[in-house]
């Protein structure tokens, strides 16, 4: 009896040979027990190990050597630890990563030009001037009244600064753009992070605010870690001059005169040097003209009898640095914003520091109050420690399931294998510029589950070669030599599965760029630990090591009764009908690419994360005065108080604190901002943590809509609870060059799209809702010979502005401009009535000479590849209806029905949707050249060319699980959720590749399909569980995150967890299926492939 015991123990290690796990516990088992009737499937084997060829000399060579310099193989591990600590403090922790936007932004000013005016005039001639630059992509240009804004996106492999070389040299043309307008203002947009702000408010003054918010930045910038800070949502500096139409008349003065009269006198000029016997002296005027006082007495006429006309008798000047409103508000209160930003190598938690640091040491003045509003160092501290609690699980729990299968000591050299490969990497972080952020953290939980396969099918052949009578360093090296080509191609399969994200352009693929990064230095250092440094460790294993502990012999035992009782007779059958396996599998796959084509799975590149700040952003028609967004953002603000009040809150305990602001800046680059938005406003809602509130963001939000009620003359009001602001649902753009045609073909669809249930937030952008005064000359003004142009200019000299100096006050840029005043430039009646000089020394009121009409027209016109554009997007209630299936019928014919009788119009999904679209195609097109080198590589180890499609056939069922775990959880598709089914696919690939390995030993033994197939599944049941358990435990714990932090990470976990569990099956039950159907290779191809193995 013990003979046939330890017959049927030495089989069953030496058929388990080549593969990840171990089987020598089965020696415990009687000959009657089911495991013991399994394993009699397995004939005895010590005869038949695979000899190795000449051509593995080499890494014999360097295997051997580390086994019998056990030293060495320690101090490599121990340079590997060192090397890695001692990079920590070398590596940058921020947020998310820096990433490059690759555009370049051009924008032009011209004062007082119409929108139609900027498009023919600025707009269309730079386009054509720079769009067959090479190198650009995307040309697109916004064309609003007196500017013109373009970027052109920058293509992968081209040189930013090359081309804004060859951009400045094709615009250098004097006469490519009207004399009136400014010189280009072209940069590099670069996305700025912004660490932390700062609020400003209390009872004070403008002034006293602005002076307070400037002292704080300048003292903020002394600091060694604050390096970027700016103040926004203030008042744009300038010192306007204003005139009232009625001193005009009075004096009489004409704007253009008096505008000349203040350049002449204000203007900075050199006066030169005087060369005298006793040196030479410098001849200038120091007088600087920077405050509304130094304008006061400028002169601007006299007459004979010694009549002065100063500039104070005439006009009033303000000093927006001093003399203005507050464009925020803070509980009230009117206030500032302060922004720092983390440029280059800034750490954000030493930003924050800093700044908190000084903040408590240096408090604000009284009646001014400073307020740390969004500290990214806050939400980092949170995720890391999220990170790092789930990553600790994580282990603990892939340690626990290592125990289940392995001895205690195996267990423990595995896992230290995963900290060495884990700190190797930490070296090499800063190398590649890949800082410590929220996606790279992410990137080690990942690979947390798949870094241990290598070292265990390691760890099993080395004591299965001595537990057949090897020992020391000829049990390692033999052991080693044995797995070392399965362990090799299957960590290459992974890398390349991997190596796509690499590749992927624009913003978001740099984003995602960390996860490739990690994972693969993470597989490589696995590798190294593996082959070299593991075996030197376990050749030295004494004998008694080898005996399994109590736990594990009663889980083997029940793994056992599992595969006797349950997996055996199954696998029987399907091996003799595999049929409807198949039918099954391919069925669900299908009706999952329907349940995603019919919405039922939505689509995004990321996930809608609630975040603590709810938000209200308004928006009026163009041109609309600020008081009535400040009206609107006041009605808000009062219902969001009585919101709070109703559900019986003392004031600050639902809402901490209400912030306002009119024009708000909201551009994520560097790009400057020329015009002010004063018909938009935003009012952001403070509340208190997720998990320390009984109610959510959308909650809040339906309270605060409802009580708001209707906002009288907005456009729109758009609400949002979410970290990334929502992308509208449904997003279709019209392109042509007929801008009626456009306009009328989004005007159906928006009449259309109101037919739906659900539909909400239906904007066309842009819409008619601009209001715009056509002047015409008269008959007569035209037969007397009046010019149009000096007409329109001294129009826009009155009513829009004119500069007269600019000027720097630190590191703000002053204008001085002159205009008619505020009131006056509201009223048509003194439009009609302006002075206008006709001939030299002839002032005729504009009435007399001209007419003018109000039309509607598009607030700007938007250029998309030099054509213009227009959107209509929407939002879709989920509750009511599906917006997929919206989308499906206008793609499917509804739009196109709308554009029966407009020939010239074309239509295709537009802005977010496309872009999401875009890279999901480019995804998808990498990741089939990954699977073609997958192929190869699969190819050269089985020696065949149908094998390789086997594991390839099943990739697709594995993404099935992936998907399934979506629907379970109630999640998106998101970028993340296709970086997880990533690393699906490399598991789904590894498993497969070592089960027909072991398949194809069986088939040079001359066995019968069916027998090796049992024989090989049986054999590879353990393994292919242990591979799912590991990698399960690890993103199991994230799966269980309820917090805010995790949310945006939990689709890839999603993945992974439900991947690898479906991938369990497909091994198990879906490949033995396929081998079946697939005819039995010859005995020649059968010896190939296991030479090869």
């Amino acid at each position: 009896m013990p003979s046939f015991c330890m017959r049927v123990k030495i089989s069953c290690i030496c058929a388990m040979n080549f593969q990840r796990r171990f089987c020598w516990l089965t020696a415990a088992v009687t000959p009657c027990c089911p495991a013991a009737r399994l394993f009699r499937l397995i004939p005895a084997a010590e005869s038949n190990w695979p000899r190795r060829p000449e051509n593995e000399a080499a890494m014999s060579a360097v295997i051997r050597w580390f086994i019998t310099h056990r030293v060495a193989a320690n101090l490599v591990m121990l340079c590997i630890l060192v090397l890695g600590l001692l990079a920590v403090p070398r590596l940058q922790q921020e947020l998310i990563p820096n990433v490059e936007l690759d555009r370049i932004s051009i924008q032009v000013l011209y004062p007082g030009a119409s929108v139609s005016t900027t498009e023919q005039s600025l707009c269309t001639p730079l386009e054509n001037a720079i769009h067959n630059i090479a190198g650009g992509e995307e040309l697109i240009s916004w064309s609003y009244p007196g500017l013109c804004s373009l970027t052109l996106d920058i293509a992968e492999g081209y040189d930013a600064n090359a081309l804004l070389a060859e951009i400045r040299s094709r615009l250098a043309d004097p006469a490519l753009l009207p004399a009136q307008a400014e010189a280009p203002d072209i940069q590099i947009l670069q996305v700025r992070n912004r660490a932390l702000r700062i609020i400003v408010s209390g009872d004070e003054s403008y002034a006293n605010l602005l002076s307070s918010a400037q002292n704080l930045r300048r003292e903020l910038l002394a600091l060694p870690a604050v390096s970027t800070a700016e103040i926004q949502d203030r008042e744009k500096p300038e010192i306007r001059i204003q005139f009232s139409l009625a001193d005009l008349y009075r004096y009489p003065l004409q704007l253009q005169q008096i505008n000349r009269q203040l350049i002449q006198q204000a203007a900075p000029a050199a006066g030169g040097l005087l060369e005298t016997g006793d040196g030479d002296i410098l001849i200038g005027n120091d007088r600087d003209f920077r405050s509304a006082s130094d304008y006061e007495h400028l002169l601007i006429a006299s007459d004979g009898a010694g009549n002065r006309l100063r500039l104070a008798d005439v006009a009033s000047i303000q000093d927006t640095r001093t003399d203005a409103t507050a464009l925020a508000l803070l509980n009230g209160k009117p206030a500032l914003a302060l922004d720092i930003y983390r440029s280059g190598n800034d750490d954000i938690t030493a930003i924050s520091e800093a700044v908190n640091t000084y903040l408590q040491q240096h408090p604000a003045s009284a009646n001014i109050s400073y307020y740390v509003w969004q500290d990214e160092a806050v939400n980092f501290s949170e995720r890391l420690n999220l990170l790092l609690d789930n990553a600790l699980s994580g282990l603990l729990l892939l340690f626990i399931v290592l125990l289940l299968f392995l001895n205690a000591r195996l267990s423990f050299w595995v896992s230290m294998g995963i900290l060495v490969s884990f700190v190797g990497t930490l070296f090499v972080l800063p190398l590649t510029s890949t800082s410590v952020n929220f996606i790279s953290l992410f990137a080690f939980i990942l690979v947390l589950g798949i870094v241990v396969d290598d070292a265990v099918v390691v760890g099993e052949a080395v004591f299965a070669r001595q537990e057949l009578g090897e020992h020391g360093t000829q049990a390692a090296l033999s052991g080693t030599l044995d797995v070392y080509k399965p362990v090799l191609f299957s960590v290459i399969t992974t890398l390349v599965a991997f190596m796509p994200l690499l590749f992927l352009p624009g913003p978001e693929g740099m984003l995602i760029k960390a996860v490739p990064i990690v994972v693969i230095t993470t597989l490589l250092f696995s590798l190294f630990e593996s082959l070299c440094i593991l075996p030197a460790h376990l050749s030295h294993t004494p004998a008694n090591a080898t005996k399994p502990h109590r736990l594990q012999q009663y889980f083997s035992r029940f793994l056992q009764q599992v595969v006797g009782h349950y997996y055996l007779p199954l696998l029987r059958r399907i091996v003799h009908n595999p049929y409807p396996v198949i039918a099954t599998f391919t069925a669900a796959f299908i009706l999952t690419l329907l349940l995603i084509s019919q919405g039922w799975i939505k689509s995004a590149l990321f996930s809608e994360i609630e975040g603590n700040v709810v938000t209200a952003k308004v928006t009026f028609p163009q041109g609309s005065p600020r008081e009535a967004t400040q009206k609107a953002l006041q009605q808000l603000a009062v219902a969001a108080r009585k919101v709070e009040t109703s559900a019986g809150y003392a004031e600050g305990e639902m809402i901490r604190r209400i912030y306002q602001v009119v024009a708000p800046n909201t551009l994520p680059s560097n790009q400057k901002v020329y015009a002010r938005a004063d018909h938009t406003g935003l009012i952001m809602l403070e509340l208190p943590a997720a998990n320390s509130r009984a109610f959510s963001g959308q909650d809040m939000i339906r309270w605060w809509r409802a009580e708001s009620g209707a906002i009288t003359g907005v456009d729109n009001v758009e609400y949002s609870a979410t970290v990334n602001p929502s992308k509208a649902d449904i997003q279709i753009e019209f392109s042509g060059s007929d801008q009626q045609a456009l306009n009328t073909a989004a005007q159906r669809l928006s009449d259309y799209l109101q037919r739906f249930s659900g539909i909400y937030s239906l904007q066309r952008q842009p819409d008619n809702n601009a209001q715009q005064l056509d002047i015409r000359l008269t008959d007569e003004a035209i037969s007397a010979g009046i010019n149009r142009g000096p007409v329109l200019q001294q129009v826009n000299q009155a009513f829009y502005g004119t500069t007269i100096q600019r000027f720097y006050d630190n590191d703000d840029e002053v204008e001085v401009r002159t205009s008619l005043n505020a009131e006056e430039r509201a009223s048509a009646w003194y439009l009609d009535n302006l002075p206008v000089e006709t001939a030299p020394g002839q002032m005729v009121a504009l009435k007399y000479i001209a007419t003018h009409s109000q039309q509607a027209v598009n607030p700007y016109i938007r250029h998309f590849m030099r054509e213009p554009v227009v959107m209509v997007s929407a939002y879709v209630d989920p509750s009511q209806n599906n917006a997929e299936r919206i989308k499906k019928t206008l793609q499917q014919g509804a739009v196109q029905n709308l554009l029966h009788d407009l020939p010239g119009v074309r239509w295709d999904v537009g802005g977010y949707q496309r872009a999401v679209q875009f890279f999901l195609d480019l995804l998808a097109q990498y990741y089939l050249l990954a699977i073609i080198v997958m192929y190869l590589l699969m190819a050269v180890l089985f020696a065949s060319y149908a094998q390789p499609l086997l594991v390839l056939f099943a990739i697709p069922f594995g993404l099935l699980g992936a998907v399934v775990g979506h629907l379970i959880l109630g999640l998106d598709l998101t970028l993340w959720s296709y970086v997880g089914m990533v690393a699906v696919s490399g598991v789904v690939v590894n498993d497969n590749l070592v089960l027909l390995d072991r398949l194809n030993q069986l088939k040079a033994q001359k066995l019968p399909i069916a027998e090796a197939l049992l024989q090989a599944c049986s054999s590879r049941f353990r393994p292919i569980l242990l591979t799912s358990l590991t990698t399960f435990a690890g993103v199991l714990p994230l799966l269980s995150e309820t917090s805010i932090q995790a949310k945006l990470l939990i689709p890839m976990a999603a993945s992974l967890g439900f991947g690898v569990l479906f991938a369990t099956i497909i091994s198990l039950l879906l490949v033995p299926a396929l081998c079946a159907v697939f005819k039995q290779p010859n005995a020649k191809e059968a010896a190939t492939a296991a030479q090869a193995g």
